[in-house]
């Protein structure tokens, strides 16, 4: 087994394009007005236009998810972490970048799926029709599931790679 290093770039740049939407996402946060807890009154209340105190009650809450979500761990284990243990002999360079891919999927999964409740709460339904609908609750299950298969798939990869390794050895 090797690695395509072709396909490392490919991977390693629509995986920075995706990140960038994460970024986004979270400089966005930064300046989105909230209604103040303390002034809600039946569905009404105050709402916070300072740009300090927006920032403060981001930074409290939902910033060190949407941080774990941004950070680009994957391709820093694909360019530097695996190259560097693949020169001292360890094998275990996949199941590394599986639960390093896996670990991080979680905090994405925690800005997914609020803000899917968000859009449901504020609009009543996600889409106007029904398959409109049902085409976004497939493309959430096709996200998850693909985080689940990709995963499986190093797993089981890395597995192969041992025992071979353990089979060749005298």
């Amino acid at each position: 087994m090797s690695t395509d290093n072709q396909a490392s770039v490919l991977i390693t740049y629509f995986r920075t394009l995706s990140d960038l939407f994460y970024v986004l996402h979270m400089l966005m946060k930064f300046r989105m007005a909230f209604v103040a807890p303390s002034s809600r009154v039946f569905g009404r209340g105050e709402l916070v236009m300072d740009p300090h105190e927006i920032a403060m009650k981001y930074l409290k809450t939902d910033f060190i998810i949407d941080l774990t979500a941004t950070l680009p761990l994957p391709q820093i284990v694909i360019w530097y972490v695996i190259p560097a243990t693949k020169t001292n002999g360890t094998g275990h360079a996949d199941n590394t970048l599986a639960l390093i891919v896996l670990i991080q999927y979680v905090p994405r999964l925690f800005v997914i799926f609020p803000l899917n409740q968000r859009i449901i709460k504020t609009t009543g339904f996600i889409a106007k029709t029904a398959w409109a609908g049902a085409a976004y609750n497939l493309l959430l299950y096709m996200l998850a599931s693909h985080v689940l298969g990709a995963s499986w798939y190093l797993a089981s990869i890395g597995r192969q790679h041992s025992c071979w390794d353990q089979e060749s050895a005298p």
